[in-house]
């Protein structure tokens, strides 16, 4: 668990989840001051992760941490990687293809300019960059 991304299990939505998740992020908001940290209200996100029957009731859901109001968002981003409600990963998975085959495309324009050995080479570089 990092500072800015808690945690909390729970079947339902209910007011002790409530203030379960209040009194954490308030906790939490407290470690990284005490810590010479700043806590960026507009920079958190919070996410429900669960069934549509779970994250379809929760669209008036909030969380009001010291005059940061946050609501759930659709897609959020934590260590580069994209994650949705149903942790199907399309988000993810999308970007990921449209980012690659934009670079693929800036490689296609300069192959025409490189010997074959150079162009094959700067291919399979890129491939390998984008697998690690």
């Amino acid at each position: 668990m990092t500072p800015n991304s808690p945690l909390l299990s729970s079947k339902t939505i209910t007011t002790t989840t409530h203030s379960t998740l209040t009194t954490c992020l308030t906790d939490i908001k407290s470690w990284i001051q005490n810590n010479f940290l700043k806590f960026s209200c507009n920079k958190s996100e919070i996410i429900i992760i669960g069934l549509n029957s779970l994250t379809h009731t929760t669209q008036d859901f909030t969380l009001n941490i010291d005059g940061c109001t946050a609501t759930p968002s659709t897609q959020v981003r934590n260590l580069g990687i994209i994650l949705d409600p149903s942790l199907s990963f399309t988000p993810h998975v999308n970007q990921i293809t449209k980012t690659d085959f934009f670079h693929l495309k800036n490689i296609a324009h300069l192959q025409p300019s490189l010997p074959v050995a150079a162009a094959e080479t700067l291919i399979c570089a890129f491939i390998t960059s984008r697998i690690n």
